[in-house]
């Protein structure tokens, strides 16, 4: 799953806990599932394609 927003449309007070539900189903999948918080630039500048392929 990934959870991908403009930030116009990002609601920062449910920001965490979502991204708490995203990681503990990954957790839960048995491998066989992924989650991830898809940003325009991650922190080490990567875009959305790039941290798709990096989860993978």
């Amino acid at each position: 799953m990934i959870e991908c927003k403009g930030e116009h449309l990002e609601d920062k007070r449910n920001e965490q806990e979502k991204r708490d539900i995203g990681g503990f189903w990954e957790a839960r999948g048995g491998g066989r599932a992924l989650f991830l918080w898809a940003v325009k630039k991650d922190d080490r500048g990567r875009d959305v394609r790039q941290q798709i392929e990096a989860k993978m």
